[in-house]
């Protein structure tokens, strides 16, 4: 199978050289937008941390003021099509299922900020330009996205990094050539604060920023942690410390468990089991009254989940309200120091 995967890995990096090759030689020409477009990406498969980077450029520009729209994928999302998921009121489409569950987390961190999604990006652009006449356009996930002008590349890189990320898919993980990077505007390294030395390892990329002139900065993980009220159906802040030690499971199904696992078990000292699923993983009753009632025979009563996942969870109130187990949320922002953030203001400072 490895042989296989590795013959078909060859093949996608031709044919990904060769698409881009076409843009690269004007051969075939990018949809451009009057509206200055910012795109958020990575060249390796998921995990680097793109949505929160997306609410953290989306608050800096709120902060100056600046109208804009965020567009997004929506994988798994059962609507097809372009459509609204909040406006500058709020919550247009209240189920995650529908749209997503990226999208729905986006549009419930930013209240007031117009959140798009659909398979056709350029739809998606189109409609929320005529809808709300904004000044600038966030595209979660955009850097593969030839087929549209981007006008500014934020890339990140995982600084987890692992040598899979750096091979070809489907062997690896890797979208497309790292030489892509040099059309980056900027590049971050995310999750700096939970890697060890992985200077070898992302090598290849310093050299190439080096090579075409390309800003390095990195950002960290803060963690903020949440306790579902079942009395509310909200989430509260949470003191985890008092329950360290009792026995605990972690639930996620998200692209990248690793960092997910470094901050969960940085302050729950008695994870006894591990639910990991693919990215996207959509929970079913069955599924999730399985695990909890496994885990309650086990007295294992603190159920460990990312925002993202819960958001999904949450869906399921009834049944999780009739088991005994406490669901703690871990939710993730981006920090970048002052000298990091300013290089990145003056950067974007371009398309204004």
């Amino acid at each position: 199978m490895k042989i296989l995967l590795y013959i078909l890995s060859k093949i996608y990096c031709v044919l990904v050289v060769f698409w881009s090759k076409l843009y690269d030689k004007n051969i075939l020409k990018p949809t451009a937008f009057t509206t200055p477009l910012l795109a958020i990406g990575n060249v390796v498969v998921g995990g680097s941390g793109k949505t929160p980077m997306t609410i953290y450029l989306s608050n800096l520009l709120s902060k100056k003021n600046i109208r804009h729209v965020i567009i997004s994928r929506g994988y798994k999302k059962k609507r097809g099509g372009s459509f609204i998921v909040s406006d500058n009121s709020g919550l247009v489409c209240k189920d995650p299922f529908l749209c997503g569950e990226e999208p729905f987390l986006l549009a419930k961190k930013l209240s007031g900020i117009p959140v798009i999604v659909g398979e056709n990006k350029i739809k998606s652009i189109r409609l929320g330009i005529e809808r709300f006449n904004p000044q600038l356009v966030l595209i979660d996930d955009g850097f593969q996205t030839r087929k549209i002008k981007i006008d500014f590349h934020c890339v990140l890189i995982d600084s987890l990094v692992t040598k899979k990320d750096f091979s070809y898919l489907p062997f690896g993980l890797l979208r497309e050539p790292l030489s892509g990077l040099k059309r980056a505007n900027i590049i971050i390294l995310t999750k700096k604060n939970l890697s060890k030395n992985q200077h070898n390892l992302l090598a290849p990329v310093f050299a190439l920023a080096q090579a075409h002139n390309l800003s390095i900065i990195s950002s960290e993980y803060k963690e903020s942690f949440f306790v579902f009220n079942k009395k509310t159906g909200g989430l509260d802040p949470l003191d985890c410390s008092s329950t360290a030690k009792s026995p605990a499971f972690l639930i996620c199904g998200i692209a990248r468990e690793k960092s997910f696992k470094i901050l969960a078990e940085k302050k729950y000292k008695n994870i006894t089991d591990y639910y990991v699923f693919k990215d996207h993983h959509l929970y079913s009753e069955k599924e999730l009254s399985l695990i909890l009632s496994t885990q309650e025979k086990k007295s294992s009563f603190i159920c460990i989940t990312t925002y993202k996942d819960f958001i999904k969870i949450q869906n399921m109130a009834t049944l999780i309200c009739s088991y005994s187990v406490e669901f703690h949320i871990i939710d993730i922002e981006h920090v970048l120091n002052k000298g990091a953030e300013k290089i990145l203001k003056e950067k974007i400072k371009v398309l204004f």
